[in-house]
């Protein structure tokens, strides 16, 4: 069950990874509250068809969505705030530097797993110092300091570091796809009000110049990578998940240069070498468990 949990987790990765671009292109278009509500949107719609294939809803099949209904938008609440804490704070900071403090959320989910009484091996602290060591030199190549943008990316951090436990406290009932579309709908009705009470409404020609990047993300980097996340998530275990999800900015760093026509630098492939190393170390772990 772990090493297919391993797999959707290097998935999401892949597919979160891609989404970096599709968000840089559609965020030229509209603001980051409607790129948030445009993509959730399109991922939740995306969901409808192969949910309802996977459990009908009806019969005892009702009881199941309405069972994942509420596992759905408890675990979409931190999902919520980390994405449009993400958007907001990318506003006002530089993307590596953003996806750098994003990705602390390696960090935060063991710390968080302590305080929550939960046992996080010595591999696994050795695996986050190192991911987190190669993250540092992936994404930050000039002076780094704290900034008005950069607090709501911690804040980010902590709020994924938070959904990795509620995940894997909660799981999906054993229907991820159902689990998934209520996340999604929780994420889009969450940015969609904040989107109207902010007065951040699109125009249709906005949205026309946004609706190719917010499909792309929407299907690749919310449908089916969330889908796989949650499975991924539910069954390695909210720690070893995070290092596995730091995979994310390395996939988007290998996008960039395939889509965009961005080059490595040296430094970068240190940071993608130590994040691989990282992600080995917290496997071994994973075997030993």
């Amino acid at each position: 069950m772990k090493k297919h949990g391993v797999i959707c987790l290097i998935i999401a990765a892949i597919c979160w990874g891609s989404g970096y671009v599709a968000q840089s292109f559609g965020l030229r278009h509209v603001q980051p509250l409607a790129m948030v509500c445009g993509r959730y949107i399109i991922a939740a719609i995306a969901l409808i068809p192969v949910a309802v294939s996977s459990v009908k809803p009806v019969g005892e099949g009702l009881e199941i969505w309405k069972k994942c209904a509420k596992t759905g938008f408890i675990c979409g609440l931190p999902m919520a705030a980390a994405m449009i804490l993400q958007q907001i704070g990318l506003a006002d900071t530089g993307v590596g530097k953003g996806a750098f403090l994003s990705s602390l959320y390696i960090i935060f989910t063991p710390l968080l797993g302590l305080f929550l009484k939960k046992k996080v091996g010595p591999q696994i602290w050795i695996a986050v110092a190192v991911a987190m060591l190669g993250s540092y030199f992936l994404c930050v190549t000039g002076e780094f300091t704290l900034g008005k943008g950069d607090i709501f990316i911690l804040l980010c951090a902590v709020s994924f570091a938070v959904q990795n436990h509620v995940i894997e406290d909660i799981g999906d009932n054993g229907y991820p796809l159902v689990h998934s579309l209520f996340t999604e709908l929780t994420v889009c009705l969450t940015a969609l009000i904040l989107m109207l009470v902010g007065k951040q409404i699109p125009t249709a020609s906005q949205v026309a110049g946004a609706i190719v990047p917010m499909l792309c993300a929407g299907i690749i980097a919310g449908s089916i990578a969330d889908t796989c996340a949650v499975i991924g998530q539910t069954q390695a275990g909210a720690s070893l998940a995070a290092v596995l999800m730091s995979l994310e900015s390395v996939f988007g760093l290998l996008f960039g240069v395939l889509i965009l026509r961005e080059t490595f630098t040296v430094r970068e492939i240190l940071g993608c070498v130590l994040i691989f190393i990282g992600v080995m170390i917290a496997q071994y772990r994973g075997k030993e468990a």
